[in-house]
């Protein structure tokens, strides 16, 4: 009996230290917005200790099934843009469409709101639909929790000779809180600039002079569950660049089994 009760308080114990091991840290964020300076990159994620102890071979496959049992699989994490151009100043469409006080604001302008689910809906119906604005990327991308992702739509032009992209980049780390995801993205929206009035959509344009920055903002966004975030940039310094609003949906779900 004492050899019974003993080998289970080894198995607990055993438990408790593989739990502490493997957990991954979660500082909390210090504001529901928090916009970085640019140039920006994600930090590296740290890598627990179970994860450069234990190789993932199939032998050692009974301890993984062992951490997710005790510990749980990183849930599910999607994220849906809608990249938006205004082709007037986009205070009209706000006039006809307003939105709730913004949760953060700049002397440049920009403005992100934090949007409940229905006004995340509403507003995104309202962009598609509405005459003065231009839908110009719907992407979205699936990862995990604590998994940095990155999405990207366009193509890639010559620029004196060196393949450089133009279009959308949008990288995503999600850390995944009992009330909201703590989302760190780096958003870039570039065009490439021609001597041609218009090129045919999907190709690569001919005579490319350069590259011009439309949009680029890297920010931390506590969101809670539910919402999600509307980005809207200031009025463009130059008359050729566009104004970009972006609309983040963010929904996190149980790990596929």
């Amino acid at each position: 009996m004492k050899r019974l009760v003993a080998v289970a308080l080894l198995i607990i114990l055993s438990g408790a230290l593989l739990f502490l091991v493997v957990r991954p840290a979660q500082p909390a964020p210090v504001a529901p917005v928090i916009v970085m300076p640019l140039p920006y990159s994600i930090p590296r994620q740290k890598v627990s200790l179970f994860d450069l102890w234990v190789p993932r071979q199939r032998s050692w496959n009974w301890l993984w099934h062992m951490k997710d049992t005790i510990v749980g699989r990183p849930r599910v994490c999607d994220l849906r843009a809608t990249v938006v151009d205004f082709s007037g100043s986009g205070e009209s469409f706000l006039t006809n469409h307003p939105l709730p006080a913004p949760a953060f604001t700049d002397a440049k302008r920009l403005r992100i709101w934090l949007l409940s689910d229905d006004e995340m809906r509403a507003l995104g119906r309202d962009l598609r639909q509405e005459s003065g604005t231009e839908v110009l990327f719907m992407p979205g991308i699936t990862t995990a929790d604590g998994m940095q992702a990155q999405l990207s739509a366009g193509n890639t032009v010559p620029i004196m000779g060196v393949p450089t992209m133009a279009g959308l980049v949008i990288n995503f780390l999600a850390h995944v809180r009992p009330i909201a995801t703590d989302v760190t993205t780096i958003i870039s929206l570039t065009e490439a600039i021609t001597n041609q009035p218009s090129t045919t959509a999907g190709s690569a344009p001919a005579g490319v002079l350069g590259v011009q920055t439309d949009f680029a903002l890297a920010a931390r966004l506590q969101i809670p569950k539910g919402s999600g975030v509307f980005l809207l940039q200031g009025e463009p310094a130059a008359a050729n660049q566009k104004r970009i609003g972006v609309l983040l949906a963010v929904t996190t779900s149980p790990p596929k089994k």
